[in-house]
């Protein structure tokens, strides 16, 4: 039964063409008489979807009583009920004669109205067929309105005598179609009007919010005789988009065309937001008044120049969904420096005067359509063959329909929110910029992108890649555009109201300055932000300035320049003397204070001053002594100790390392009065001491601190190896290791390895932590790296034998022995490591019927991501399908109701995590699959904030399996407009930052995955790329027609 109801809500979200029986065509017949013997070819239901005619919308049947799509469609009377509008926004389709009829809803969703442009995509029109017995079947934005006040319990006869009051229509005007009925045009355009409009200001469910502000209220919205009820109106809207809707319905209805005017109004309300915003982000207009007395004649000339766009976006017209009129009311306002409404009260001849060259502005066609410089279905000439000519090929595919970056670019049309907009273009310029087309990317952030915080950041991200190729001078220009548009935004709200965002701007700014080398502009930015903290005064804007103090300060000692440094860190320490307490709980303590000033100290030590080395933590010391304010500032502090300590003793301060090592307790109260463990900090002091004896040379020393000071077992393992398992962080072995001491080096893993054999462990997972993971296994890998294979060996098999007498349980022997493989395939024992993996699948197929299904998908998943790390991607798959099996089997239909969505969210994590591992070893149309058993495992959540969550969870996932088209689908389905945009946010950052070669930055695109680029990066060098050791592909498309004589090279037919 569930996968019976998951497919059905699959065919709901992916739509599939599986039209048998269901196209126009197949009716002869034009009813849906309940009665009427439709005989084996099914009862004929017609009908059409209508704003205007809306092309392209699916439609499909659901039962009202069960919320299912209906099976008793098609050629067998058994398949899905869905159909697609042609150009009449018709549609067609058969069903079963014993269907109940007055159960069925019929809902289109998506489709364009071909007569205004709108885009219905993310919208769901509705209409109940008992609406219809014996007509044709009208869904509109009206019948919308009716089921969505049947599907709250209402009578369809109370619904449709108060949707007709409340439209100032009669009940039959109800089941008319718009373009056959002029009063219910107007209506239905005005609704729509109304759609937009709550849309583009947030709206999750708009027609709900119609039906529940509206239909329900007193008030109607028209009068019998059409005219506009401002009482009625307010119900829905209020302020300026109250009064916008009225002066457009005036216009409506005042029209003998009433979708040119449709346009026109839509195109002049955009203007006016945009407007708006503008004057609310305190950029301009600040004289603009909606109701001024001189409104008249701005209406007048908005529509002249609403009229001269829609005249420059020639014979493909203008789109009025999305973001598309509020990109192109942007762009004519930049462009033609208009910045006050005087700007339009001048007179109508002046004013086209003022926009004589905006009906002819190649530009708006430009952002208006989907439109690339090729088509890669569309021949090249001869001429034009790409060859071997890197640029040609570059630019062919940058220029074409297939481009990531184009595609990412098309996630705006899904979009109606323009701060989503702005942020979606962000990552389209960064992916640009990526691809060193800087001229490119510059000419998004002047064209698709508008608020100030979001120009800021096109400026910053593309400034960040011209430092990586080395236009230094290119990026100080950038990054003062950015500074530009931060500080505006800051002006905007003013000083005392800012908020992270800003202040990570700014940090963000100092960083870029840093990078580009322009030290004194990044202290100038941490100048206008001290002077910000003075008047806010919080952790996070102090924290900003200390991290870009430190962050230039750190690039200084890395150019080995102390001199210029010193300064940097005495401006930080300044910094922590202001920093106010941290607050929880009603409590206060100064733990940010003491950070910094830690982070101080080692900086100090790094360019040898002990002198303030010593200074520092001797006043960090005394405020951590008495704070001066409830004295909890020790107890929260103690972990920054241990990086004092470790400051104090490289500056040459032993004994004062070690007493303040000595401080630490083994027990503390927190702020909140509980106990908690300070043993750790200890540790941590002493192995950091030791390791540093050792790197300097003074081994004894580092061994008379291990085994004095350290604990035995664990701790001195670690101590005498690296941290945990992150060899980044070198204790003693390693260090010695690192410095060349091999002699020393062998005597110290002698004695890591008599620690290892004399450990005792009580559970399996510590047993496989501490005594194989980070005992035998990483001992064994500082053999080898000293230079002693044959110790290392012996290691390993003794890790093997315990783990097959010591360890019961199946997880965790299966996770020794890839623990175990890992360091024999890094010593090149590849026969071995390929034993020691069958072993660990034989293992866990021998157990795994016996295994909860999430467990055993965990060990499973273990499996493949070891084989993954050791390279063998096609040698995972057998453990990635068992993998996936055991994760379908975790929801079923005998899943208890208390466990239901628990249930429900284990296996989609599962699936999700599958699908990643099929990606990363290259099964991209695998993981789809993979992921299109998660999306409908995800549909059968109660919760439905838990649902929505685990779709966009889904929707990246599918994203990064290359998989857009059902990324999108799955992201359109999503009802909640915040939930939507994340996904599609998050659509456009993964096609954005596609990279078919991640390991080098020579190539980024392979069209057919032959692991050959179609291009290089046009600012690599030769001989980049011949280090790189990549062949430029001759057939990008590997259609088996070379590019130099292939007319279509990035089509293969």
């Amino acid at each position: 039964m569930k996968k019976a109801f998951l497919y059905q809500v699959l065919i709901l979200i992916i739509l599939a063409a599986l039209f048998a029986g269901c196209s126009s065509s197949d009716s002869d017949t034009v009813t849906t008489k309940k009665n009427n013997n439709g005989g084996a070819a099914g009862l004929a239901i017609t009908g059409a979807v209508q704003d205007g005619p809306i092309s392209g919308a699916r439609v499909y049947l659901y039962s009202r009583t069960t919320g299912e799509i209906l099976n008793l469609c098609g050629s067998t009377l058994g398949g899905p009920c869905e159909a697609e509008t042609d150009a009449n926004g018709e549609f067609t389709m058969r069903i079963d004669p014993d269907a109940d009829l007055d159960d069925i809803m019929v809902v289109a969703m998506g489709g364009e109205d071909v007569e205004t442009g709108v885009n219905f995509d993310g919208l769901e029109l509705k209409a109940p067929l008992e609406m219809f017995e014996g007509t044709e079947v009208s869904v509109t934005p009206a019948t919308t309105l009716i089921s969505l006040r049947l599907e709250a319990g209402d009578a369809l006869a109370d619904v449709k005598t108060r949707v007709a009051q409340w439209l100032g229509v009669s009940e039959e005007d109800l089941d008319n179609l718009p373009t056959e009925d002029p009063d219910m045009m107007q209506r239905t355009l005005f609704l729509t009007q109304l759609i937009l409009s709550r849309l583009s200001n947030g709206a999750d469910d708009a027609f709900g919010e119609l039906s529940e502000n509206g239909i329900t209220g007193l008030n109607n919205l028209f009068g019998a005789d059409g005219s506009l009820n401002e009482t009625g109106l307010a119900d829905i809207l209020s302020g300026e988009e109250a009064l916008m809707a009225a002066y457009f319905y005036q216009v409506l209805s005042a029209s003998a065309d009433p979708e040119e005017a449709f346009k026109e109004m839509e195109l002049s309300l955009a203007i006016t937001r945009a407007i708006i915003q503008l004057q609310d982000a305190g950029e301009s207009f600040a004289d603009f008044d909606i109701e001024s007395a001189d409104i008249a004649t701005y209406w007048s000339n908005v529509r002249l120049l609403a009229q001269a766009i829609l005249t420059a976006g020639g014979d493909d017209g203008i789109p009025l969904d999305g973001m598309v009129p509020m990109l192109l009311a942007r762009y004519v306002i930049d462009d033609l420096s208009l910045d006050e409404m005087a700007d339009f009260l001048v007179s109508e001849a002046d004013f086209l005067s003022l926009i004589a060259g905006v009906s002819s502005d190649e530009n708006i066609a430009e952002i208006a359509s989907d439109s690339t410089e090729y088509n890669v279905e569309v021949k090249l000439t001869a001429s034009e063959y790409l060859g071997d000519d890197n640029q040609k090929r570059l630019e062919y595919y940058y220029g074409s329909d297939v481009s990531h970056l184009y595609e990412a670019a098309q996630v705006v049309r899904h979009v109606r929110d323009d701060e989503v907009n702005d942020q979606v273009m962000v990552e389209v310029l960064s992916g640009t910029a990526d691809a060193g087309l800087f001229n490119d990317a510059k000419d998004i952030v002047l064209t698709n992108v508008w608020q100030s915080e979001y120009r800021g950041d096109g400026w910053r991200r593309l400034a960040l890649r011209q430092i990586e190729h080395g236009y230094t001078a290119d990026a100080l220009e950038s990054l003062d555009k950015a500074y530009y548009y931060y500080k505006r935004v800051i002006n905007a709200k003013g000083e005392s109201n800012i908020g992270n965002s800003d202040t990570t701007n700014l940090q963000g700014i100092c960083n870029g300055y840093r990078k580009a080398g322009d030290n004194d502009a990044a202290l100038g930015v941490l100048d206008y932000m001290e002077t910000i903290a003075q008047n806010e005064n919080t952790i996070t804007t102090w924290g900003r300035m200390a991290v870009g103090a430190r962050n230039v300060a750190i690039d200084m000692i890395e150019a080995g320049d102390y001199g210029s440094a010193r300064p940097i860190i005495e401006t930080l320490y300044g910094y922590t003397q202001n920093y106010p307490p941290n607050e929880k709980s009603g409590k206060q303590y100064y733990k940010a204070r003491v950070y910094y000033m830690s982070e101080t100290a080692e900086l100090y030590a790094a360019i040898g001053d002990a002198d303030k080395v010593l200074a520092v933590v001797n006043a960090a010391e005394a405020l951590r002594a008495n704070d001066g304010i409830e004295n909890l500032t020790a107890g929260e502090t103690w972990v920054y100790v241990p990086y004092m300590v470790l400051s104090l003793y490289q500056a040459g301060h032993e004994q004062e390392a070690y007493d303040l090592a000595l401080s630490i307790p083994d027990t503390y109260q927190n702020y909140a009065g509980s106990t908690k463990s300070a043993a750790s900090y200890q540790q941590t002091c002493y192995k950091s001491m030791a390791a540093n004896k050792a790197a300097n040379g003074s081994v004894n020393e580092a061994l008379d601190i291990v085994d004095n000071k350290i604990d035995a077992g664990r701790d001195q393992i670690e101590a005498l190896t690296y941290y945990a398992s992150n060899d980044a962080t070198p204790y003693v072995g390693l260090a010695l290791i690192e410095a060349g001491n091999t002699v020393s080096a062998t005597a110290v893993l002698e004695k890591a390895a008599g620690l290892v054999d004399d450990l005792t462990e009580s559970t399996d997972y510590y047993k496989w932590l501490y005594k194989v993971h980070r005992g035998y296994a990483k001992v064994g890998d500082l053999y080898h790296r000293n230079g002693q294979d044959f110790e290392a060996l012996s290691q390993l098999s003794k890790g093997k034998a315990y783990a097959d007498s010591g360890i019961a349980s199946v997880e965790y022997r299966v996770d020794s022995y890839c623990s175990l493989a890992q360091v024999y395939f890094d010593m090149g024992e590849t026969a071995t490591a390929d034993s020691l993996m069958d072993s660990a699948m034989a293992l866990i197929d021998a157990n795994a019927s016996a295994a909860d299904p999430d467990d055993a998908a965990d060990i499973y998943r273990s499996i493949v991501i070891q084989m993954l790390a050791m390279g063998y991607r096609d040698a995972a798959l057998p453990a990635l399908q068992s993998a996936a099996e055991q994760a379908d089997a975790i929801f079923t239909g005998a899943t208890a109701e208390d466990d239901h969505d628990d249930a429900i969210d284990d296996e989609v994590g599962q699936l999700i995590y599958i699908a990643g591992y099929y990606v990363d070893a290259g099964f991209y149309d695998t993981a789809a699959t993979i992921l299109d058993a998660a999306l409908i495992t995800a549909y059968e959540f109660y919760n439905t904030t838990d649902k929505y969550d685990a779709i966009v969870d889904i929707v990246e996932a599918y994203a990064a399996a290359k998989d857009f088209d059902s990324a999108l689908n799955a992201a359109n389905s999503i009802p909640y407009t915040s939930d939507r945009n994340e996904a599609l946010l998050i659509i456009a950052q993964t096609m954005s930052e596609a990279d078919d070669f991640p390991d080098t930055a020579v190539a980024t695109v392979d069209t057919d995955g032959d692991g050959k680029p179609n291009f290089f990066h046009p600012l690599a060098t030769a001989q980049e790329i011949t280090d790189s050791g990549l062949e430029l592909d001759d057939d990008s498309d590997g259609d088996g027609i070379g590019d130099g004589a292939d007319a279509r090279p990035l089509f293969a037919g």
